[in-house]
């Protein structure tokens, strides 16, 4: 994950409404500038907004959010089937950090919530107040920012139950090994890492079927496909389960 230098522009922030299948909402703070999609039905479902003709371009960071709503709209579907899937948790958010999952799991039974964010003023302007809006306790929160180094820090010998990660793969294909030790040194032995990516990126070497060769090549992990967009589109969003191999 490399460090982003972020624009004056992008930290104007406005609040939004994240409306879930289940009609649960999060309430959320976000780049006032970024056209986020508020249904995040329409993101899981494939069904989001058509743009060529909206009169503006999709942005990296756009792409990003939707992200965010549809880990989100897995998360509320997963419960239904694994309802103790957060149940006295300790979870860690990486990736595109927004603290939209953590809420979720923190609504949901989680115990504590860690969130490493790229830069401090994207965690100052918005991950922190989301929180305080839906009225998650700081005292069971802990925050980090910066590279994949700051995160090993933040981490420490901690282990999670849960690590929810929204676009991690923003990083150079040589950086994929380095996310994969982090991933098998944070993880609980019984622990469950979800990650929501794009199969590509337009900015970025690194790619979802890289990282599974990763995973394949250093055994740790047992690699499960739980979604994907249904749609022609070359490059779609997937959600991917990772747990220790127990061979």
């Amino acid at each position: 994950m490399v460090l982003l230098k972020v624009s004056t522009n992008a930290l104007v922030a406005a609040p939004f409404e994240l409306q879930l299948e289940s009609n649960r909402m999060i309430r959320f703070i976000a780049p006032k500038a970024v056209k986020v999609c508020t249904d995040a039905r329409q993101i899981f479902e494939g069904q989001r907004p058509v743009r060529k003709n909206s009169g503006y371009t999709v942005t990296n960071s756009e792409e990003e959010w939707e992200g965010v709503g549809a880990m989100c709209q897995y998360l509320d579907t997963a419960i239904d089937v694994d309802k103790e899937l957060f149940d006295g948790s300790s979870v860690l958010e990486i990736g595109f950090a927004s603290g939209l999952p953590s809420v979720f799991a923190m609504e949901n039974g989680a115990s504590d919530v860690t969130i490493h964010c790229q830069t401090k003023a994207e965690m100052d302007c918005f991950v922190k107040p989301t929180l305080s809006r839906n009225k998650i306790p700081t005292n069971k929160c802990k925050f980090s920012s910066g590279d994949i180094q700051d995160l090993r820090k933040a981490i420490g010998g901690k282990k999670f139950d849960v690590i929810l990660a929204v676009e991690p793969l923003r990083c150079s294909a040589t950086e994929l090994e380095q996310l994969h030790e982090v991933l098998d040194t944070a993880l609980a032995a019984d622990g469950v890492c979800l990650i929501i990516s794009r199969t590509h990126t337009f900015h970025f070497d690194a790619s979802l079927p890289a990282f599974k060769e990763v995973v394949k090549r250093f055994h740790k992990f047992d690699w499960i496909g739980k979604w994907g967009e249904k749609q022609a589109d070359i490059v779609q969003w997937k959600v991917v389960q990772l747990t220790h191999s127990i061979y």
